[in-house]
């Protein structure tokens, strides 16, 4: 569960203002939550989808001390800043069509799923 803090912007040029929200402690709540799942041997690999170098000090525990296997994947554009993480997979526009679901999945004849067109590779 994220929380979310409603902050005032102002525009430097303009002074146009406007009202938007910013996630809060998401950051904070993955990491003891990795900790705590590792030290409570809730998993034997943890798979971590994020580029936010603020998880570091979490990644390098469970990675160091637990024994646990910890995958980092770096989000789609975002491969430079996972780097203090050590990741070890970018997703990239060729894995994400290289792993598309089919366009209809079904079973026992039925059709139960159907991919968005949106997502068609090109």
């Amino acid at each position: 569960m994220s929380d979310f803090t409603t902050r005032t912007r102002v525009c430097f040029t303009c002074g146009a203002s406007w009202r938007s929200h910013e996630e809060k402690q998401t950051d904070v709540r993955m990491a003891v939550d990795l900790v705590a799942g590792a030290l409570e041997d809730k998993f034997d690999i943890a798979v971590v989808v994020t580029a936010d170098s603020d998880l570091r000090p979490a990644v390098e525990n469970v990675r160091s001390t637990s024994g646990k296997r910890l995958l980092v994947i770096a989000p789609p554009g975002r491969f430079s800043r996972a780097r203090d993480l050590r990741h070890n997979i970018a997703i990239t526009r060729g894995r994400i069509y290289a792993h598309l679901l089919p366009q209809k999945v079904t079973v026992e004849g039925q059709v139960v799923a159907t991919r968005p067109p949106q997502y068609d590779p090109p």
